[in-house]
């Protein structure tokens, strides 16, 4: 899910995309458990001082099988989690991100962020 600071909406979901369902239960995180901490994600960054902010909060679960001679050699279930975010403040920017979901992983998230703002260069170092 990805969520933008100017809007505070959701951006649209891609093709194929499902808002719940039958893949929902696979799923450790609710949609709306993500939502809050986007939303959480968001606020953070404007309460400490971000002009423009982004986040995407995101869950998968994936499987790979390997195959060698015709033949199962493994299998592999993975489930992975995360927290990105992007700050701007005037003509600098910063990221952030972490696989913690805790209850305070939004916030500090959102301040590492902040911590981490840089110019934003231009292309060719400003030339042309």
């Amino acid at each position: 899910m990805t969520t933008s600071l100017e809007t505070g909406k959701p951006a649209a979901a891609p093709h194929g995309a499902s808002g719940g369902g039958a893949h929902a239960r696979h799923f450790p995180v609710t949609t709306a458990e993500l939502e809050r901490i986007a939303a959480a994600v968001l606020a953070a960054a404007k309460s400490g001082g971000a002009t423009a902010a982004e986040t995407e909060v995101s869950q998968g679960i994936g499987q790979s099988v390997t195959v060698r001679q015709s033949e199962v050699e493994t299998i592999a279930y993975n489930r992975d989690k995360g927290i990105s975010v992007t700050v701007y403040a005037g003509q600098r920017r910063g990221h952030a991100s972490t696989a913690d979901f805790g209850a305070d992983s939004s916030v500090a998230t959102a301040s590492a962020a902040l911590s981490n703002l840089s110019a934003i260069l231009a292309p060719f170092g400003g030339c042309g």
